[in-house]
């Protein structure tokens, strides 16, 4: 998926980023992409762009997005998808369910 990315954005091509709701797995998607790019052209550390990532991930617009199609306050990812998932790819503690159903903090 990285690779595929960074390819078309070289070639200057249009792809989309869209799990099966559009919401969660798309969420970690963009918000890994929008770090990298924040690394790749901006000069953000890339200490600085997990951070951002983080914040992406907590309170910006993905956030709202998915608070708005599933009217709760957590990803859709249970504690073994979270472990299964790339780091990258994972929801930041305390936006997604754990193990017994609880959410981290």
């Amino acid at each position: 998926l990285l690779l595929t990315e960074r390819l078309v954005r070289a070639l200057h091509g249009g792809r989309i980023t869209s799990c099966k709701s559009g919401k969660d797995r798309t969420s970690m998607a963009i918000t890994a992409e929008q770090a990298w790019l924040l690394t790749e052209c901006h000069a953000v550390s890339k200490m600085e762009a997990a951070l951002l990532t983080t914040r992406m991930r907590t309170s910006g617009v993905r956030w709202i997005n998915m608070q708005k199609n599933v009217h709760m306050g957590v990803y859709a990812f249970n504690w073994l998808q979270q472990r299964l998932l790339p780091k990258m790819y994972r929801a930041p503690k305390g936006t997604y369910k754990s193990f017994g159903g609880k959410t981290p903090t």
